[in-house]
């Protein structure tokens, strides 16, 4: 009798069962955190791209209005008088400069492709373009700087403040070159965020080379902005103080002493700083003898006044010196007449100690 093929059954435990259970739980578990993970990441890249376009868009919107300023300023500066020129150039230093710390605190967190950080160096470019045409102007004329207070600084030659200009052009060109790629980068990425355009000088030609040569000759020649130059030697003094003595006009007797310091007041008379603003005394003997000469130099804001103290000169007591003081006149001064004094200096003898 033929033998009936028992057929193989499989005994699985309900542990294993268990088991596999818990692991197929497990993976989908780890599948839909990752998931949740992209999603939730590409939640927050979009939330952020889209709290700095709201920031950007409000910066572009002050940054238009900042460009229509200098755009009309670079056309406008001739005609203006020093005060509307300083008020318009120092306003503009403040608003481009607030503009590029609010383009700083935009730029973190960081959006998609490092969108914040070149948003952030156009608007910083932006702003030393404004500096270099405020230095280069207010160079070139003498005027206040942004704190209002008289500068002191050397004037600027034509061909120095045509150099800051054109500098300043070059950079408000490359800012503005840099704005599509910026654009395009974010419109493509998660949140699609639109940037307004963004022209800062909507007329290219005001920044070209040339355009930057004739807006500071027509500066140079303006009848509203000329520079003033005028030096005054108001007074002089001197240490020890000058005995109480009548003598002839411009002689002085000291006391006996063996040293003589020379003080001047100078006044700047001019619309525009003077540095430097330099003085020399001359002491020369009434006979034979060597001269002595000090100088000193200093700064003075337009309107201003500067004490000078000169280097201490040497005396002998007895002695009869001449004493020269002479003020340099300022580059472009047409008026010298004052700028030197000359005084007989009587220095008395020494007194004899009393006999015993």
């Amino acid at each position: 009798m033929a033998r009936r093929r028992r057929s193989k059954s499989w005994n699985v435990s309900p542990r294993l069962l268990v088991v596999g259970v818990l692991i197929l739980i497990l993976l989908g578990l780890v599948v839909n955190g990752i998931i949740s993970s992209a999603r939730s990441s590409n939640s927050y890249e979009t939330l952020v791209n889209q709290s700095f376009g709201l920031q950007a868009n409000s910066i572009i919107s002050a940054q238009k209005i900042q460009g229509q300023q200098l755009g009309a300023l670079l056309v406008n500066a001739p005609s203006l008088t020093r005060s509307e020129l300083t008020q318009q150039l120092n306003a503009l230093l403040l608003t481009t400069d607030q503009s590029q710390k609010n383009a700083q605190r935009a730029a973190s967190p960081s959006p998609s492709g490092g969108a914040g950080s070149a948003f952030a160096s156009v608007v910083s470019d932006r702003a030393q373009g404004v500096t270099l045409i405020e230095q280069g102007i207010a160079g070139l004329l003498g005027l206040n700087g942004p704190s209002g207070t008289p500068t002191s600084v050397a004037l600027l030659s034509a061909t120095q403040s045509s150099a800051d200009l054109k500098r300043a052009a070059g950079l408000l060109s490359s800012a503005q070159s840099a704005l599509p790629a910026i654009r395009s980068s974010l419109v493509h990425a998660p949140g699609k965020v639109l940037l307004h355009r963004s022209p800062f000088v909507i007329d290219p030609s005001l920044l070209t080379n040339s355009s930057m040569d004739q807006l500071v000759s027509s500066l140079s020649t303006s009848s509203t902005l000329t520079v003033t130059q005028q030096l005054s030697l108001s007074t002089v003094s001197l240490t020890p103080t000058p005995l109480p003595v009548v003598g002839a006009i411009n002689t002085i007797t000291l006391p006996p002493a063996h040293s003589l310091t020379v003080t001047l007041v100078v006044t700047n008379n001019g619309n525009v700083g003077e540095n430097p603003v330099v003085a020399t005394a001359e002491l020369s003997p009434a006979g034979l003898g060597l001269s002595q000469r000090v100088k000193v130099s200093s700064s003075v804001g337009a309107g201003g006044v500067v004490s000078l103290v000169l280097p201490v000169l040497r005396l002998t007591p007895g002695t009869t010196v001449t004493l020269v003081v002479t003020l340099n006149p300022a580059p472009g001064q047409q008026d010298r007449t004052g700028l030197t004094r000359s005084f007989t200096v009587v220095v008395a003898p020494a007194s004899s100690p009393p006999k015993g």
